[in-house]
């Protein structure tokens, strides 16, 4: 068990190839207090477009149902940004900055 003051941060990313195939990449750490104590990144590639839903709510699920079990059944509460109709690279991050749940390093965009 983790102690009160550790933080675990959940990321997914479900990436859309040329191939028109997509992949999703999680990315799980955890801190205590400032420091990382924990990562791990996992994952899942070559998926269709009609497996995307699917794919999401079982991620969803997956990860909810262990927050639950492990916590007192704290529900976990995810923010989401659809960017799947978004083509360009510098809208979606502008898009990803505004909506300012995550940061967006470029050094070649958006300065």
């Amino acid at each position: 068990m983790l102690s009160p003051d550790t933080e675990t941060i959940l990321c997914f990313f479900i990436i859309r190839r040329a191939s028109k195939k997509h992949d999703i990449f999680h990315i799980l750490k955890t801190f205590q207090k400032a420091n990382l104590i924990s990562r791990n990144v996992q994952a899942k590639q070559n998926i269709s477009q009609e497996q995307i839903p699917t794919e999401i709510e079982n991620i969803k699920r997956h990860f909810s149902q262990g927050i639950k079990e492990h916590t007192n059944g704290y529900e976990l509460q995810w923010d989401e940004l659809n960017l799947s109709n978004i083509d360009s690279r510098e809208e979606q991050i502008r898009r990803i900055r505004i909506w300012g749940k995550l940061s967006v390093f470029s050094s070649d965009i958006l300065n």
